[in-house]
């Protein structure tokens, strides 16, 4: 079974650091996230909050899904904004990021988180505001993990992200309409002729040659805001649930660890 679903690689990387209890100080850089009137608008992070409120074995399929659906109508987030957010999470997050064999205290390791977070964003904010149908993408491929698998749970993060490593996600979500489309967006984005060359063979194998042709599914459509970078009046809040706002950007390594 292949293991590189592109949307299970970056939904399991940034729910998998959701999961886990992170220092003080991370949790300060990244309420900072939350506060911020910027990155609150374009992130949507107070969304998020219901999944710390309702507990580990409770789904956090239908959080998400809120948090999509104010996330994508949104401008998108501007290189500046994404820049000051990252090396504000880089600078707070240290002992998390160490975990990860990144030393952030090294210059030149910020400079190239900051770089991945920038050079990937837009294809995550496209990635997760795409639909099938009138369903976001995420949410089908969450809730077929859900029927296939097991509960998508706070609690059952870690087991999710060890049967995916281990390619045991059945082929009905890694070879879904959804899957396609998103594969298509890094392909097209972000080509690498070797590498390239290897994904197509390999989802080529399991998913069948039509997987790989380019085009894009019957159904499926792209529901991310087209206004530029910007920001209007709203705030979140903010308390111990800051935490859950570091998902997406982890996530983004995610992204560039199935693209790199």
């Amino acid at each position: 079974m292949l293991r590189s679903s592109a949307l299970l690689s970056f939904a399991f990387s940034g729910l998998s650091v959701a999961a886990q209890l992170l220092s003080d100080s991370c949790q300060t850089a990244l309420g900072g996230i939350v506060t911020n009137q910027d990155t609150a608008n374009c992130l949507n992070p107070s969304a998020l909050i219901p999944i710390a409120l309702n507990g580990g074995n409770v789904s956090i399929v239908q959080p998400i899904d809120n948090w999509l659906t104010g996330l994508c109508p949104q401008a998108s987030c501007s290189n500046s904004t994404l820049e000051t957010a990252s090396r504000n999470i880089v600078a707070g997050c240290h002992a998390e990021f160490l975990s990860f064999g990144l030393d952030s205290n090294d210059p030149l390791v910020t400079d190239r988180l900051v770089s991945i977070v920038q050079r990937y964003y837009p294809a995550f904010h496209s990635i997760v505001c795409l639909k099938n149908s009138d369903t976001f993408c995420i949410t089908e491929t969450l809730r077929a993990v859900e029927t296939s698998v097991v509960p998508v749970t706070i609690n059952n993060i870690p087991v999710l992200n060890d049967l995916w490593q281990r390619g045991r996600i059945p082929a009905n979500v890694t070879c879904s309409d959804c899957e396609k489309e998103t594969f298509n967006i890094i392909t097209r984005d972000y080509p690498r002729p070797p590498i390239t060359t290897d994904l197509n063979a390999a989802f080529s194998e399991q998913c069948g040659a039509a997987f790989v042709d380019g085009s894009t599914p019957s159904g499926i459509s792209q529901s991310a805001s087209t206004t530029g970078p910007g920001s209007n009046n709203s705030a979140a809040g903010v308390g111990s649930f800051s935490l859950l706002v570091v998902g997406p950007s982890v996530a983004m390594a995610g992204l560039a660890a199935f693209v790199l």
